[in-house]
C-alpha cells in the first residue's frame, strides 16, 4: 500500500471509495455523482492536501483538508477521512491521517485538525477520540435550510 497526492484522474475512483465507505455508517445517501463534484471541489480548492490511499493501484481510501488561518494559528479544517470497508482495521485510515497532518504541519505549521462525524454513530468517532480528538468545548455544527433561513430573512 503506498499514500499518495490524488490526481485529478482519480476522482471518479475516489468518489466510489468514498460512497461504499460512508454509505454504510450513516444515513447521508452519497451517489457517485454527488462524490464526484465534492471531490473535484476538494482537488480544486486543496490539492497539496488530498492524498489516497493505493494498494495494487486501487485507491482503498483517501484525506483531504483545507489550512486555513484562524485565531490560534492554521488549522487543518473540513477534513475527511474514509476507507474502503474491506480496508478498514488494517491501519489505512491511521496511514492517511498521519500524512496529512504532517503535511500540514511542515507546509502550513498547522496546530489544530477540525473534522466533522456522525451523532448517530459510535464509528468513526470511537476511531478519533482513540487517536486524541475531542468534542469541541466550545463549539458546535449547526445547520439550516438556506431556503428556510431566507424565508425567516425576509419576515
Amino acid at each position: 500500500m503506498e499514500i499518495i497526492l490524488a490526481k485529478e484522474d482519480d476522482i471518479e475512483q475516489i468518489a466510489e471509495t468514498y460512497c461504499n465507505s460512508f454509505n454504510l455508517i450513516s444515513s447521508e445517501g452519497w451517489t457517485k455523482e454527488a462524490a464526484i463534484k465534492l471531490f473535484e471541489f476538494w482537488f480544486r480548492r486543496q490539492p497539496d492536501l488530498f492524498f489516497v490511499a493505493k494498494d495494487d493501484g486501487k485507491i482503498i481510501g483517501g484525506t483531504v483538508a483545507s489550512a486555513k488561518p484562524w485565531f490560534d494559528g492554521i488549522r487543518l479544517q473540513d477534513g475527511e477521512v474514509f476507507v474502503s470497508p474491506e480496508y478498514q482495521k488494517r491501519g489505512v485510515g491511521k496511514q492517511l491521517l498521519t500524512r496529512l497532518i504532517e503535511e500540514g504541519i511542515n507546509k502550513y505549521n498547522t496546530n489544530t485538525f477540525e473534522g466533522i462525524t456522525f451523532v448517530d454513530t459510535n464509528f468513526p468517532l470511537s476511531w478519533y477520540k482513540k487517536i486524541g480528538m475531542q468534542k469541541s468545548k466550545e463549539l458546535i455544527v449547526i445547520e439550516g435550510s438556506c431556503q428556510e433561513m431566507l424565508n425567516n430573512l425576509k419576515k
